[in-house]
């Protein structure tokens, strides 16, 4: 009997896929929708589901890095689902965090007491020359005095706008997982004799 040669397995996987013609902002939106599709799809109690998507929309605007594990940390906490607070954490993409912190920096300077000053970009153009024209002292108070002023009110407002947005955030999800677990359950009915 005559045995044909196998192809090596290390040989296949270098064959790339072939190119599609679909942008990236097309791949990225049905990433995202196939995501958030398998949050509504998870075995658990809307409510559980619905707390760990909430968990994950606050976590999405704090000015930190790592906010998916601070979201399955908070999912956790609250016993909501963890894997519900994953996707959600992805709302602050590289595209949507200058935005966000922004936005939360100017909410946050609604909540601090006294008169502020609101930096703009020749604000922040001008601190950078001062930190590069002084020394490591005079850059270090530079920075930290003007961090000082950005960062309450940052962090402030990004919670501010993180709670805002994950209330409703909560009783959207809450009723998506209510309909499809109730649409799940009539078509169970439907098959059963």
């Amino acid at each position: 009997m005559l045995a044909l040669p196998r192809p090596d397995a290390a040989v296949c996987m270098i064959i790339p896929a072939p190119l599609t013609r679909k942008g990236w902002l097309r791949r990225t939106w049905f990433v995202t929708m196939r995501a958030l599709r398998r949050v509504a799809y998870l075995e658990d109690t809307p409510h559980r589901i619905a707390l760990g998507s909430a968990a994950g929309i606050l976590s999405s605007t704090l000015p930190i890095i790592g906010q998916t594990f601070l979201a399955m940390i908070l999912a956790r906490i609250a016993r909501g689902n963890v894997l519900a607070s994953i996707p959600w954490s992805w709302i602050s993409n590289p595209l949507t965090t200058l935005p966000l912190w922004y936005a939360g920096y100017r909410i946050g300077l609604w909540f601090i007491p006294g008169p502020q000053q609101v930096l703009s970009y020749a604000d922040l153009r001008e601190l950078g020359q001062r930190v590069l024209d002084s020394s490591w002292s005079g850059a270090f108070t530079a920075m930290a005095s003007t961090l000082g002023g950005i960062l309450g009110p940052l962090w402030i407002g990004c919670t501010v706008l993180g709670l805002a947005m994950a209330v409703p955030g909560y009783f959207l999800v809450h009723s998506m997982v209510v309909a499809r677990q109730a649409r799940r359950a009539a078509r169970q009915a439907a098959w059963r004799p």
